[in-house]
C-alpha cells in the first residue's frame, strides 16, 4: 500500500539525510566532540527541511540548464584549486592528522610497475597497503597524474554525466552536488586528504550503471564496462555485494543469458585480477588484513561473522526484486554498502560504553550511491531517463 504523499516525502526526506550525514559523524566527533555531533546533525535536519522541496524537485527554478552546468564547472573547478592547495597541507599532517590512503595506491601502483607484487612494502604511516589489485590496474592509465589522488577528481566529472542521465537535468545534478557539499563534509575532508574511498565508490557506481544497461547499438560499451566493473570490483571486499544486483539488473531487463554472461564475466576479471597475486604471495596479500576491521571483543566475537553473512542475505533478498530501473538498483546498493557500516558503529559504540563513530567514514562508499538512487526525480524529467535505461 502506498503512503500518503506528504508521509511518502517525509520519508524520503529522511532517508535523504541519513545519506548525507552519517558517513560524516565520525570526522565531526574527531573535531567538535559529542555536542558537535549533535548539533550537526540539527543543522543537516533543518538544511533539509528548508530545501528538499525547493531545491530538490526545482519547479519553476530561475536556475537554466546551462547555468546549472557552468555552475557545475566552476564547482570542479574550485575543488581541483582546494585539492591542489589544501592537500600537501592534509597529507602532511599539519591539519587532521594526515592519511595513507593516497600513498596506499600509489605505492602500489608503483610497486606493480617495479617489481610487479605490490604489497611488500607498508606506506609512511607504517599501515599495509590494502587495495586489491583491480584497483591499483585501474589506476595505471592515471599514474602519470602527481598526486594520483587527483583521480577522484576524474571520477567526480564521470559521476555527474551518469548522474544527469539518471534525474533528468543539470539543475537536479547540481543541487544535489550542494547538498553533498554542505551538509556532508566527509566528502570535503576525503576530497583534500586524497582518500581513495570517492575514486572507489564512483568507479564502482559508474561501471556498473554501464555494465547493466548498455546493450544494442551500445553493446560494446556494456561489454567493456563489464570487464572494467571485474577490475573496480578489486578494490574493496565490500563492493562484491552489489554483485547480485547487476545480474538482477540485467535480468530484468534483457533476460537470464544477458544476466549470467554479464555476470560472470565481472566475476572471471576479479577472479583473474586478484586469485594470481593471492597465490603468489599468500602471507604477503595484504587487502586480506581489512578483515580486521570486523574484529570486537570477545562479547561481539559473533558479529565477526554475522555482519557479512547478513549482508550476503540481504543482497540476495535485494536480487530478487526488480532492479531493471536504475534508481532503485541504486537504491539497494547503498543500502548494502550502508547497514554493515551502521551494524559496526552501533556494536563498536555498545563495546566502548558510548558514542564511538570513526568508521563511519566508511559509509563515503555508500553516500553517493544514496544522492543518486534517493534524490527526487523531477515529474517533467522523466522521460530523459531513458537515455540510461535504453541505451541502444
Amino acid at each position: 500500500m502506498a503512503l500518503p504523499r506528504s508521509l511518502g516525502t517525509a520519508v524520503e526526506a529522511a532517508v535523504l539525510w541519513l545519506v548525507l550525514v552519517f558517513p560524516s559523524v565520525g570526522i565531526v566527533q574527531k573535531f567538535l566532540g559529542i555536542t558537535g555531533v549533535a548539533a550537526y546533525l540539527v543543522y543537516g535536519a533543518a538544511l533539509l527541511a528548508v530545501g528538499y522541496r525547493a531545491f530538490a524537485v526545482p519547479r519553476g527554478s530561475v536556475v537554466s540548464e546551462g547555468q546549472a552546468q557552468v555552475a557545475l564547472g566552476l564547482a570542479l573547478v574550485a575543488m581541483s584549486v582546494l585539492f591542489w592547495w589544501v592537500y600537501p597541507v592534509a597529507d602532511a599532517g599539519v591539519v587532521g592528522g594526515g592519511s595513507d590512503r593516497d600513498d596506499a595506491l600509489r605505492l602500489g601502483v608503483a610497486q606493480l610497475l617495479g617489481t610487479g607484487f605490490p604489497y611488500y612494502e607498508p606506506t609512511y604511516l607504517g599501515n599495509p597497503i590494502t587495495p586489491m589489485p583491480g584497483a591499483l590496474l585501474l589506476s595505471v592509465p592515471l599514474a602519470l597524474l602527481d598526486p594520483l589522488a587527483w583521480s577522484n577528481l576524474v571520477w567526480l566529472a564521470g559521476y555527474g554525466g551518469v548522474l544527469r542521465s539518471l534525474l533528468g537535468d543539470w539543475r537536479s545534478v547540481a543541487y544535489s552536488a550542494l547538498a553533498i557539499v554542505a551538509v556532508s563534509p566527509v566528502f570535503l575532508h576525503a576530497l583534500v586528504t586524497g582518500s581513495d574511498l570517492i575514486a572507489n565508490s564512483l568507479a564502482v557506481m559508474v561501471l556498473l550503471i554501464l555494465a547493466s544497461n548498455a546493450v544494442g547499438r551500445s553493446g560494446w560499451l556494456g561489454w567493456v564496462a563489464t570487464a572494467l566493473l571485474g577490475l573496480a570490483l578489486s578494490w574493496r571486499a565490500n563492493f562484491l555485494f552489489l554483485v547480485p544486483l547487476l545480474w538482477s539488473a540485467v535480468l530484468s531487463r534483457y533476460g537470464g543469458a544477458q544476466a549470467a554472461v554479464r555476470t560472470g564475466l565481472a566475476a572471471l576479471v576479479f577472479t583473474a585480477v586478484t586469485l594470481p597475486f593471492y597465490l603468489y604471495e599468500p602471507e604477503y596479500f595484504t587487502p586480506l588484513q581489512t578483515l580486521g576491521k570486523l574484529r570486537f571483543s570477545d562479547g561481539f566475537a559473533w558479529a565477526s561473522v554475522l555482519i557479512p553473512v547478513s549482508t550476503a542475505v540481504l543482497a540476495l533478498v535485494f536480487a530478487l526484486r526488480d532492479n531493471g530501473e536504475p534508481k532503485q538498483m541504486l537504491r539497494h546498493a547503498f543500502w548494502l554498502l550502508s547497514l554493515p557500516v551502521i551494524a559496526v558503529v552501533v556494536l563498536s559504540s555498545i563495546d566502548a560504553g558510548g558514542l564511538e563513530l570513526q568508521m563511519s567514514d566508511y559509509a563515503l562508499c555508500a553516500l553517493f550511491f544514496g544522492v543518486a538512487g534517493f534524490w527526487p526525480r523531477r515529474p517533467a524529467s522523466d522521460g530523459a531517463v531513458g537515455r540510461v535505461e535504453g541505451c541502444g
